[in-house]
């Protein structure tokens, strides 16, 4: 038993004196409110005299608060007590184990010691607190997955056919609802806090759509053919890198490694590595410069279709014929699903960087929605000449501004309405602004410049 004792404060002096003055020199604590102080080693040396307090038989209480020196007893009376081969030690903590939460109050109520955590702990608030730990936990999950089964529980009734054929189903949307676990009750008194479900993100493809599904002959496709007609042209990427079963097969873009996926351009789909393309593979697809990522479903297909006006001897999928209109699977595809958008965090310059024509970028980039029915956007600006006009000259001159604008000048974009009172308000400003908005079916702001 001596030896064992030895060993335990040996323990307890590397625990709470030499590990804390490690962390501490390395500035681990330094953000702390409190700086650890380790224990002394002569409050080690003491605990040696005085006997553990679960052993005091005549003045021991649950209810007592032990001191240092008592929780340094105690700590060496379990290890030695663990150390007997009459002591039969649990695999698993359990609050009602007498051996088992004497060492925990003992560690525990030291650990407090050295961090200055108030209050220590007496034996019976110790077992208080631990035997509602995993209480607690198992409630809240409880809770939780309770409501969580709530909630799957509209989604399949969502999916129930209806007794009335007339009833119009009702969205998901309207059934599901957030449901957020207060820590506090809310002045109503409510602990759980049910909210609408937002509506989906139109530039989150996850929100959007599960994946993109792709019909193609696999065998008559190669990688390059792909990129080119549909993943870049059709999809709208602009730097793609391809991956199978999380591997790359290929990739673009600032610091990509083109030339060592070059030599899987000319594959057919089959070929590719990680087992190839085909039917039901799904391929992921990238874009970092247009925050874009996309699942494609590919599914292959034999028997196509023949075009309008092609014979039946071109279809089977020469690929010179191809450019004449020939019914070749290889230059067929069929893609379901929605397309996806570029995020709203990507540039305007990405976002029409396959526009060829440099009037469509402007078009695509600044041009107004045809619906927008706000006419008040108009302003027409009176600028007054060092000669003061008169009424009727005023009155001239603002018709002929708002009635000379040509039909080029119309169909510019709206200007942004900008709201300026005018300096000085004479008959002038008055006559010019009746004027202005008698000459135009449209409401005109007209603004005096000084």
């Amino acid at each position: 038993n001596e030896k064992i004792e030895t060993v335990a404060r040996v323990l307890i002096e590397k625990l709470y004196i030499v590990e804390i003055e490690k962390q501490s020199a390395t500035g681990r604590y330094k953000t702390a409110k409190k700086a650890p102080k380790p224990l002394s080693s002569q409050t080690i040396e003491q605990s040696q005299h005085v006997s553990p307090p679960t052993k005091q038989t005549s003045t021991y209480k649950s209810t007592n608060v032990w001191s240092c020196v008592e929780n340094i007893s105690e700590f060496v009376s379990c290890i030695v007590d663990a150390a007997a081969p009459t002591t039969t030690v649990l695999d698993e903590f359990d609050k009602d184990d007498m051996l088992a939460m004497r060492f925990v109050t003992a560690s525990s109520n030291l650990r407090s010691m050295v961090f200055g955590i108030e209050p220590i702990q007496s034996f019976y608030s110790a077992k208080g607190i631990a035997g509602n730990i995993i209480p607690a936990i198992a409630t809240t999950n409880a809770i939780v997955a309770g409501l969580q089964v709530l909630q799957v529980f509209h989604i399949l009734q969502n999916q129930l056919p209806k007794e009335d054929e007339n009833t119009t189903s009702t969205s998901l949307k309207d059934k599901c609802r957030y449901i957020y676990c207060n820590r506090e009750k809310t002045r109503k008194g409510l602990y759980l806090l049910p909210t609408t479900l937002p509506d989906p993100n139109p530039n989150c493809f996850v929100c959007r759509n599960a994946t993109i599904s792709l019909t193609i002959h696999v065998e008559k496709w190669t990688l390059e053919s792909m990129l080119e007609t549909i993943i870049k042209k059709e999809l709208g990427f602009h730097e793609p890198t391809i991956l199978l079963e999380g591997d790359i097969v290929y990739e673009e873009g600032e610091g990509a490694d083109t030339d060592a996926y070059t030599s899987n351009l000319q594959k057919t789909l089959p070929t590719l590595p990680c087992g190839g393309i085909q039917n039901g593979t799904v391929l992921s697809i990238e874009d970092f410069s247009q925050d874009l990522e996309v699942d494609v479903c590919v599914t292959h297909q034999d028997e196509w279709p023949l075009d309008e006006g092609e014979e039946e001897a071109n279809g089977g999928g020469d690929k010179n014929n191809n450019e004449s209109g020939g019914g070749t699977a290889e230059g067929k595809y069929i893609i379901g699903g929605k397309k996806p958008t570029v995020s709203s965090n990507t540039s305007p310059e990405e976002s029409t960087a396959t526009k060829e024509n440099g009037k469509e970028k402007q078009a695509t980039a600044s041009a107004p929605t045809q619906n927008n029915d706000d006419d008040d956007d108009d302003i027409v600006i009176v600028e007054e000449n060092d000669n003061e006009p008169s009424k009727d000259d005023s009155n001239n001159g603002v018709k002929r501004s708002a009635e000379s604008m040509d039909d080029d000048d119309k169909k510019q974009p709206p200007a942004k309405k900008a709201k300026l009172a005018p300096a000085v308000e004479d008959k002038n400003w008055e006559s010019a602004a009746a004027a202005a908005a008698s000459s135009s079916s449209n409401d005109v702001e007209v603004i005096e410049i000084d």
